[in-house]
């Protein structure tokens, strides 16, 4: 139900919501409303494509897990779990591109990168 008729409804039934309440509605509207899952994804569908060496490191992972035939294997949360490059990709394409709106990334300590 979109918000508006969510605090109209809440009105029209004798139980406003207190400020705190529309706060918070507010919050998980702009930012858990948000197409998260698909912004984290294209993200790093872009990383894995600028960067043959990222691309090809995944899929010698993906094939050390599910073996040559990936489309065959079973998918468990336990093979899941072992694509650790993978994951590692993920977190740090959601470090470069912010997801959600508002959020901005911070570095916390002077880094010094180095190519792999």
């Amino acid at each position: 139900m979109p918000l508006i008729d969510t605090l109209l409804r809440s009105q029209i039934e004798g139980k406003p919501f207190t400020n705190q309440e529309i706060e918070d509605q507010v919050n998980t509207f702009l930012f858990a409303g948000h197409d998260t899952t698909s912004h984290t994804f294209s993200f790093f569908l872009y990383n894995v494509a600028k960067y043959r060496k990222v691309q090809e490191r995944i899929f010698k992972e993906i094939i050390e897990v599910f073996g040559k035939c990936p489309e065959n294997s079973e998918l468990t949360i336990m093979k899941m779990n072992e694509l650790k490059y993978m994951e590692a990709v993920i977190k740090e394409s959601m470090r470069m591109f912010a997801t959600t709106p508002f959020i901005e990334s911070k570095l916390l300590a002077n880094t010094v990168s180095r190519p792999s």
